[in-house]
């Protein structure tokens, strides 16, 4: 009996690493796929340099005649400080119809001591920014990201004017009721 306690004791781990793989395997192919968009979604990715992805088990933070567009955006991150004067442009345009989050993303040496004491206002507050990358770490794939409405996620061009563009027809398409 205890050799085979022993045996089993050597295979634990590999026995947790196995049950891992198959999980995050699993949950790479539970995505919805593109053919379970919605129509207008579908039809707005065929125009957009970067699809929207949708994200999993999201529920939606919609408001009517609402956009809630969290962006993941490090200190540190040249595009990301390139897309933030074309998103207040996009703000300036949509008033109160698009809502900007800012959530302060660690992703280059010295993000988290930035993060953490920002001055600014830019970002939400530190612990906020950490709950919202936990709760969206399946959909973030770089910085910039952005979030529409908790339901769609895209990563953000370097090339600004496109990104310009891309960004006012998702908005624009997501206003529609």
């Amino acid at each position: 009996m205890k050799g085979m306690k022993t045996k089993l004791a050597r295979f634990t781990p590999l026995i947790i690493i196995i049950g891992a793989i198959i999980l995050l395997v699993g949950l790479f192919f539970s995505q919805t796929s593109p053919a379970t968009l919605p129509p207008a979604i579908v039809k707005l990715n065929a125009q957009l340099a970067i699809p929207l992805s949708p994200i999993v088990n999201a529920s939606s933070c919609a408001v009517s005649g609402k956009v809630k567009v969290i962006v993941f955006h490090s200190p540190t991150c040249p595009y990301c400080e390139a897309q933030y004067p074309l998103l207040q442009q996009l703000k300036q345009k949509y008033g109160d119809q698009l809502e900007l989050d800012y959530a302060c993303t660690i992703a280059h040496a010295g993000d988290d001591i930035l993060c953490q004491n920002d001055s600014s206002g830019k970002y939400m507050p530190y612990a906020q920014s950490l709950a919202n990358v936990v709760q969206y770490r399946s959909a973030i794939k770089g910085t910039p990201t952005l979030i529409f409405n908790c339901q769609y996620a895209r990563v953000a061009l370097a090339n600004p004017t496109s990104e310009t563009t891309d960004l006012d027809k998702i908005v624009s398409a997501l206003l529609q009721p």
